[in-house]
């Protein structure tokens, strides 16, 4: 198993194969039961693993995830179910999985001390309210095929882990009438997950272009002059850049958030350069406000 600091094992798949076959094993083999066949798989594998274009190679940075970050999932948020990314859940997990709890079932299923392990881990390697893990893809053949690590083990994953140790949390005197996460509720946020993350590796190239043409702004309107006549512009601008490149680079914001935040970037450096040109055109050495 491995975190996000790098500790443990893990396989390595290529493209879009990995994703869909690392959400077969969390769905089929831990958060599904038999039978069920959650609609996500069917679209992750009409995917083409060229999609993020080879031509981007490192300057894409790709979006990773782990079990944590259902928190950050309209299933979990809808319900109210964010503390899942805390430290005191991942002390419920522990106890669970250690037989500690009054909900620990009478035999430990195998994994789930190792779980608990990677589940604080991963915590501490990602803070709340962070944009969460990315990577950068590690191109492997002409058609722009990449590698990606999934971040946490399946058993991370399990419906009936996070079940009782949500009930083990609620039992907290401190945290009386929280709502407990259901199984159910479990399964549909994987999807949620799974989803987010195919969405936001499919416009990693398209973020990255933006994030380049930003940058490109900023950088023409620094070489007009920016930097001691906007001082205070400049520095949001770059800001805004900071807080879109972030946004994408994570599972944690969705599209619609992700080019909210772009959209707002590129104002601001519109506007930053426009200032800038205009001083340039009449002669200002700085654009009189």
């Amino acid at each position: 198993m491995k975190t996000g600091n790098g500790t443990g094992t893990m396989a390595k798949r290529a493209g879009y194969a990995v994703l869909a076959l690392c959400l077969l094993v969390l769905l089929t083999g831990s958060a599904f039961s038999a039978g069920e066949s959650p609609g996500i798989l069917g679209a992750v594998n009409d995917m083409r693993a060229g999609e993020l274009s080879h031509k981007m190679g490192k300057a894409v940075t790709v979006p990773a995830f782990g079990c944590p970050d259902l928190a950050y999932t309209d299933t979990f948020k809808t319900k109210d179910l964010g503390y899942i990314y805390s430290a005191g859940f991942a002390e419920a997990i522990n106890a669970v999985a250690s037989g500690n709890s009054a909900y620990s079932p009478p035999e430990i299923p195998a994994g789930w001390k190792a779980a608990a392990v990677e589940w604080r881990e991963y915590l501490e390697a990602y803070p709340e309210g962070e944009a969460g893990p990315s990577r950068q893809p590690a191109f492997t053949n002409r058609e722009g095929r990449f590698d990606i690590e999934p971040l946490l083990s399946k058993e991370a994953c399990t419906p009936a882990l996070l079940y009782l140790a949500s009930l083990d949390y609620r039992s907290k005197p401190e945290n009386k009438g929280i709502a407990p996460v259901f199984p159910r509720l479990v399964r549909n946020a994987v999807i949620d997950l799974g989803t987010q993350v195919v969405a936001k590796n499919r416009m990693a190239p398209a973020y990255a272009k933006r994030a380049a043409s930003v940058m490109a702004k900023i950088t023409e309107a620094e070489r007009m002059g920016a930097k001691d006549c906007q001082p205070g512009e400049l520095a949001q601008t770059k800001a805004e850049l900071i807080r879109a490149r972030a946004d994408a680079a994570g599972v944690r914001k969705g599209v619609q958030e992700t080019d909210a935040a772009f959209a707002k970037a590129e104002m601001a450096a519109e506007s930053l350069l426009t200032k800038r040109q205009f001083a340039m055109q009449k002669g200002f050495k700085c654009y009189p406000e």
